[in-house]
This record gives C-alpha cells, structure tokens and sequence, in this order.
C-alpha cells in the first residue's frame, strides 16, 4: 500500500498520483494524508478518489508535523487486516514522481532479503533525472547529518551502493512489521533527524537499511530548498540541520557526553560564534545560536528520545574523513562558481584567486604567536598586578555586577554600573565555573586573535597571502597592544583584538572591499548584527576611542551612502549598554568627559 504525505502542492501531487497510478507493480491501495490549506488541492483529491476503490483521502488539522501526518496515515491504511505479515508501506510526498519500475525493483529487494526493513529509491532532480539529489544518509563521527550524495550527475558509479545507516523518507518502502515494531517516526526527533533515528533503530533490531539504484523517484525537495512553510522544519533548513545535530548528539551519544554537551552548548556556542567569524560566516550565526538554545533548553524531550543502545556500533556506516571533505571541496567550488557567475559582467571588482586563512599557513602563525606567548599560560586563579584585578569567583556575581544600579562603594551609591561589566560577563561566561580562567586565556591568545582580525581586515585590500600574514603579523606585534599585555590592562587588549574585526565586519556590512563573500540582503543583515555586537565591544573597552571610531563610520558612510540606513542599526546594542551610564555621568555627576574614561584601574603617578 502507498501512503502520500500532502501539504498544498496541487501540481506536485496530481504528478505524484498519476505516478503511482502508472507503476508496473500494482499498489493495493492508496491513501493521501492530506494537510493543506490550498483550496486547489480539493479538486485534484476528488479526482483521485473517484478514479478507484482503492483510493482514500484523510485529511488532518495543517498544523501536524511530517512524522503524525505519517503515523496517522500509516495507522488508518493498516486498519482493517486480520495480519500485517505481508504488508509494505510505500511512504511518499507529495513532490515526488516515481519512474514506472521504481515500485517493483525496491519490492524486489524486500523479497530478495528478509532481512531488509528499509528499500529507498535512488533520488534525483524533478526537472533533470541525470542529476542524483540523494542516495542514503549518514551520520559523520560527531553525528552530523551527511547525505552521502548530493547533486551528482548519474553516470551509475553509485549503482554498487546498497547497505546504508538511514534513507530519506521519500518514497522509501518498509515493512509493516518493521514499522509496528520501530513505533514509527519519533515525535520528539526534529524532522531531518527523524530519518536517521528512524534507520539506526531499525538497524538496532537487526534489520537492514538499504539503498536500491535500479529504482528511481524524481524528488522535488521542495523542504529542503526552503520552498515550502517554514512549519516543516520549525524555520530554515539550515536550523533544521542544526537542530538535527544537537539532537543526534544529545539523544544517541553515551550519557555523560551527551550530559557534558549539554552542560558545555553555552561556551560551545561562544566559540562556534568565534569560529564563524574567522570563516567569514555570520550568516549562520543566528540559526546556530537558536539551535543551541532548542537543545539546550528542551533537553526533558531530547532525553526522553534516548534509546540506551551505543550508534557508535554502526561506525563502519558512517560517513568517512574523506566523504566529508569531498562533500566540503564540492560545496565549496560551487559556491565560488555561483559568485564568479553572479559577478560575471558587473560593475563589481573583478574576483581574484583568494587563498583562505587556512590554506595560506593563517593557523600556522596563530599557533606560533600562542607559542611566542608561553609566559601568560594560566597558571594560577587569577592575574594580579600592573592593571589587572580579579573577577569575582562566582559567574552569578559577575552577572550581577553587569547592570547594576547600586555599588559598593563607601556606604553604598545609586549608580549605573560600568558597561564595560558586560564584556567580561561575556568572555567570563565561557569559563563560567571559573570566570577568571577565561579572561586569563585572553592575555595567551592575544596576538594570536589580533593576528587573525588584523588579516581579515587585510583581505579586503589585497589578495595576496604573503602580505596579509606579514602585516598582520606587524599589528601582532604592535607596542600598543605588547605594552597592554604585558601590563595586563585588559580594556586595551580586549580593544586591540576587536579592533580590526568589527571594522572587517562593518566592510562586510557596507559591502565595500577588493572581494566580498556577501551575495545577498539576509547575509547583509547578518554582519551589520556582527558589527553592532562588535562595535559594542570596542566602545565599551576604550571610549577614549570613541571619536576616532565616529570618524571612521562617518568614512564608511560617505563611501557607502547608499546603506546609511541600514548601517545606523550598528549603534543600537551600545547605545542600550552605555545610555544609563551616560545619563548619570552627565545629568548627575556633570562629568562630561566621564563617559570618555577608560575602564581601568587608576595607577599613581610619582612627581618629580
């Protein structure tokens, strides 16, 4: 029997039964599972249901996810048989067009081996069946949803492949037992984590997942290129992807790893943040910080998914070293030819051969400079002397201190507190058991850091590899920031580090530079969001700075006068930490040079 999953694609769907209906191996019978609210789709189910007995149509409220659309078309289609014994399930969206043999070959492979629970077809597009979308999916070693392969052209070097770890649930076929048994899809797995649970269970069972190339189904993916409602996957695909990793990782890693990763997705985002601006990525920022905090925060529901057996059992399945860069080298040659064609005949400067930081030896000379910087390794609790004081021990006071409106001062005073507190709230979060490691760690990786920002800043004037390193390395090295370091006047090297990142991110934001990486208005948006946080930051550490960093907006402003608009929104995150602090320095202390003080100790001075 065939069960047809269907949420307003009239089009799509009348394609997908006329498909089924031609099929050289006879469907007993089908039933559409229906969640629309496109009032065409009526008229195509009539059509359906007239045209055979065996046609059914059972319609659902629209906002049911795929896996209870699936469960509760499966469960009606089953009702009714004394025995499910003989029975296979033929899942199917409403995208999908089966070719005439695809039934027949994956009911083939079910007969062939009664070990086999899952048959899926060989997926490829629905406007050029030479090209194959996807064939089996995978997990990688940090249980990562991989498709094992993407939008390659059919030339039958797949056709050998057959055991896989899991298979999309477009037009796969299983056993009625094997899916009694499994219990379905899991309602707590995110939808593009639930083909995968559903394979390794089944794999569990000492069943087999496999993957049948003589049988083909031309697939739309409309989800999966963001053409249908968001409510498929709860937003973008890409959040959809990252949600499916963090529930991988909490719900079929050993306990206390998944415990540990749980515990650690605060820091752990933090340093996913750092990393997505070093690969000049802002534009997954927002969808990885949101799936980190679904994780976190739903945590009873990705325990509750648990099915207390180890995946890694299955690691012969899994994706390996080589796939993933393979899969990583072609997505990345793509996404440099779509922007070499999008530039094709513009305006724009012409595109370059662009090393990236890694490839041009960037982390080699981060390591060095950590090397260089071996006398700050932390050693003890905390760093003393020169400019440096101790945070407070507990994270929950550091939190306390950020905004504070009454300070411990004499006998205590009504006032705002510094807006520098809420940068160390943030780099003391990433320790937060020990808050004072973490702003210890700055003093270590220091060059290293401005090393990295300074050849980012570098990158939008030259494309040379060798010139960003060494003038990098030069702003490394710079005395302002050796001296701050060393000094351990913490304000400044948090400055010198942020420095030349947020006027890259504001470059981005302003799209101005010898190359840029921004294709479009949401990545636009992405890194005036990135230069706001970024400009906040540097404000905060040194608003002595304030003036010049004016005059280099008002600079990119007048070059970029076309986005002023949009680059005012940079302003807003400071202007919400600094404004009461201000207010105070001016209306109650008439200290208007106030708000231009450092945020460092003061260190007497001995007259000669």
């Amino acid at each position: 029997m065939a069960v047809v999953v269907s949420n307003d694609e009239p089009q799509y769907l009348q394609s997908a039964l006329a498909a089924l209906a031609n099929q050289s191996f006879r469907v007993e019978r089908t039933l559409v599972v229906d969640s629309s609210s496109n009032p065409e789709i009526d008229e195509v189910l009539s059509i359906f249901v007239s045209s055979s007995s065996h046609n059914a149509v059972l319609q659902i409220k629209e906002s049911a996810s795929f896996a209870e659309l699936a469960a509760t078309g499966i469960k009606q289609a089953l009702q009714g048989y004394d025995s499910i014994d003989e029975i296979a399930i033929w899942l199917l969206h409403d995208d999908s067009a089966p070719e005439v043999h695809a039934l027949a070959e994956l009911v083939r492979a079910l007969e062939l081996s009664p070990l086999v629970a899952i048959a899926s077809p060989k997926q490829v597009s629905f406007e050029n069946p030479k090209l194959i979308e996807q064939m089996g999916l995978t997990v990688t070693k940090s249980l990562k949803p991989f498709s094992l392969v993407t939008n390659e052209l059919d030339q039958k070097q797949f056709d050998s492949m057959s055991d896989v770890l899991a298979v999309t649930s477009s037009a796969m076929l299983i056993r009625a037992t094997s899916w009694a048994d499994l219990g379905g899809y899991s309602l707590d797995a995110p939808e593009l984590a639930a083909d995968i649970d559903l394979g390794i269970r089944a794999r569990h069972n000492g069943n087999r997942v496999i993957v049948v190339p003589t049988a083909r189904v031309r697939h739309a993916q409309l989800t999966l290129s963001g053409k249908r409602k968001k409510k498929w996957l709860g937003g973008s695909v890409k959040y959809g992807i990252a949600k499916a990793t963090n529930h991988l990782r909490l719900s079929h890693s050993p306990l206390l790893l998944a415990f540990l990763y749980w515990l650690a997705l605060p820091a752990y985002s933090v340093v996913q943040v750092l990393w997505l601006l070093l690969v000049k990525r802002p534009d997954r920022i927002l969808y990885t910080l949101k799936a980190n905090l679904w994780a976190f925060f739903t945590i009873r529901a990705r325990l509750r998914d648990r099915h207390g057996f180890r995946v890694k059992k299955f690691a012969q399945l899994f994706a390996t070293r080589e796939q993933v860069k393979a899969k990583a080298r072609l997505a990345f040659e793509y996404a440099e030819q779509k922007l070499k064609l999008q530039s094709f005949g513009s305006t724009a400067t012409p595109l370059l051969p662009n090393l990236g930081f890694a490839a041009s030896g960037g982390l080699w000379w981060m390591f060095a400079l950590i090397a260089i910087s071996w006398q700050f390794l932390p050693m003890g609790e905390s760093v003393t002397g020169g400019f440096a004081l101790p945070l407070s021990d507990s994270w929950l006071q550091l939190f306390s201190n950020a905004g504070a409106s009454f300070q411990s001062v004499g006998l205590g005073l009504a006032a705002p507190s510094d807006p520098f507190n809420w940068v160390l709230l943030a780099i003391g979060s990433l320790t937060f058991w020990a808050p004072n490691l973490a702003l210890s760690a700055l003093l270590l990786l220091a060059k290293a850091l401005a090393f990295a920002g300074a050849w980012r800043l570098i990158s939008l004037v030259t494309a040379r590899g060798s010139l960003r390193s060494i003038l990098a390395l030069v702003y490394a090295f710079w005395p302002a920031l050796t001296v701050s370091q060393n000094e351990g006047n913490f304000p400044a090297v948090i400055f010198s580090i942020t420095l030349p990142w947020f006027i890259f991110s504001l470059a981005r934001a302003a799209r101005i530079g010898a190359t840029t990486s921004v294709r479009s208005s949401e990545q636009a948006w992405s890194w005036i969001a990135v230069s706001g946080l970024l400009f906040a930051v540097v404000t905060l550490s040194a608003p002595s700075a304030l003036l010049a960093l004016a005059v280099i907006g008002f600079v990119f402003a007048v070059i970029a006068y076309k986005r002023v608009g949009s680059l005012l929104f940079i302003a807003l995150p400071t202007g919400a930490l600094v404004l009461p602090y201000w207010l105070f320095q001016i209306l109650g202390n008439d200290n208007w040079l106030g708000i231009l003080a450092d945020p460092t100790i003061a260190i007497p001075v001995e007259k000669k």
